[in-house]
């Protein structure tokens, strides 16, 4: 019988040896193959979940988010998942790649690894030029637009003497031209693929055909083309309004002019004495503010103008209370009251449009100061779950007006204290070292 077995060992042997062709041995995959569920995405909220398929038989998979195709510039990695998802909110706008690998025998690529992700939460950004345009002849309109994603443009006129054309209303770049002398309001409606929208102001000067001495306009300009001069404009020196007017060979102006009812006349009672228009620092206080134009022609021939008004407020926010609540309420958080999901400050202010908050910050020794070197991502003040470390914290808040002032405060500072005393020894010493106190001892002092 063993040497049937061995003949039969020897043949086999010799038949392969016998053959020209390579032998190839193939294992079988560690698992059925896994793919990324979505061929291409398109991300618009804060927070997503990006999905693969399950493999049988695979319990852990390692996922990576790369700048290249083939994910080999990663920007974020995940390894050992245990699920088939993954939750993320921390990539900045942007266009990445996505790879999944399950863990087996062997680590085995997704079938379409290298899945498109294009991240757009925020609007597109859109520049003009901030002086008004005067225009004589048919123009293109100043517009820079940039975004993540496509985006499409429509043009309107929303204001306006007379009427403006557009050869294409439907490009970034239409040509524009009016009817009659005048100032024209445009709005260019930005929208990119994520469905963000701006609605961006565009303002020109027409002057098609030549007229008398005539006064159209002093139209709001520059930094204050929005009708507002805010803390981080106060100090730029740009012209506030832009003169629209006709046959005048000389124009002075007066200076500011408070106006908070709208009620100044300008006539000749006004002092004209500056033969340029206004700029941001010539406006010193906050308030409503016009100017006034006295046109002279070659006839001698005077009329007079006023100005659109304007509003200076460079003043923030105002923070009313941030104090210490509930848990944190005595200035201490203690073991019991770590696991507590009630804020630890309250806060009230008035003024602001957006607020937001840091996380709780360490202020030992009353350190930490609030300002624009902080993280503001939170719009819910922190808890006591987010504190782990036993420490002295405080909170900074961030808010933010419809104009761009901007007001930082900070919070009371509040202790974690959940780890009491500790008991390291209480030995024996001097004159009881050896545990007695004998009769030669037991003065000691």
């Amino acid at each position: 019988m063993l040497r049937f077995i061995t003949i039969r060992m020897i043949l086999f042997v010799s038949v392969l040896a016998g053959c020209n062709s390579n032998l190839a041995v193939f294992l079988p995959p560690a698992s059925a193959p896994i793919r990324i569920e979505s061929a291409a995405n398109l991300i618009t909220d804060e927070t997503y979940t990006l999905s693969w398929t399950k493999a049988p038989g695979v319990k852990k998979y390692d996922v990576a988010i790369a700048r290249d195709e083939e994910c080999t510039d990663i920007v974020f990695e995940k390894r050992n998942l245990t699920t088939n998802s993954l939750e993320l909110d921390a990539l900045n706008d942007g266009d990445y790649y996505m790879c999944v690998y399950a863990q087996a025998a062997i680590r085995s690529p997704a079938v379409n690894n290298g899945v498109l992700l294009t991240i757009d939460r925020t609007q597109p950004s859109v520049r003009v030029p901030m002086d008004i345009k005067v225009a004589t002849g048919s123009f293109r309109p100043e517009i820079d637009v940039q975004d993540t994603t496509e985006f499409t443009v429509s043009w309107s006129q929303v204001a306006g003497d007379g009427k403006v054309t557009f050869d294409n209303a439907n490009t970034q770049w239409p040509q524009v031209s009016a009817d009659k002398n005048g100032v024209y309001k445009l709005i260019a409606k930005i929208t990119d693929q994520a469905g963000h929208t701006v609605d961006q102001e565009f303002q020109f000067y027409w002057e098609g055909s030549g007229a008398g001495l005539g006064f159209t306009a002093l139209a709001r300009n520059g930094v204050a083309i929005d009708g507002f001069v805010s803390s981080a404009e106060s100090s730029n020196t740009a012209p506030l309004w832009v003169l629209a007017a006709t046959g005048y060979t000389s124009a002075l102006y007066t200076q500011a002019l408070s106006d908070p009812s709208g009620s100044v006349s300008c006539d000749a009672a006004q002092s004209y004495t500056s033969a340029n228009i206004l700029s941001a620092p010539d406006i010193s206080v906050d308030g409503k503010f016009a100017i006034c134009v006295k046109l002279t022609d070659a006839s001698a021939k005077v009329i007079y103008g006023k100005s659109e008004l304007i509003t200076r407020k460079t003043t923030g926010p105002q923070i009313t209370s941030f104090a210490k609540a509930n848990v944190a309420s005595d200035g201490i958080i203690s073991a019991v009251e770590i696991a507590s999901t009630l804020p630890l400050w309250t806060f009230t202010q008035t003024g602001a449009d957006v607020i937001a908050f840091s996380p709780a910050l360490s202020d030992s020794g009353s350190s930490l100061l609030c300002d624009a070197s902080k993280t503001y991502t939170h719009t819910a003040l922190p808890l006591a779950t987010d504190i782990t470390i036993d420490d002295t914290y405080a909170a900074c808040v961030k808010l933010t007006d419809s104009l761009g002032n901007i007001t930082y405060g900070k919070s009371d500072s509040v202790v974690r204290a959940a780890n009491g005393p500790s008991f390291v020894s209480l030995t024996g010493a001097n004159a009881a070292s050896d545990s007695f106190i004998n009769d030669s001892e037991k003065n000691s002092s």
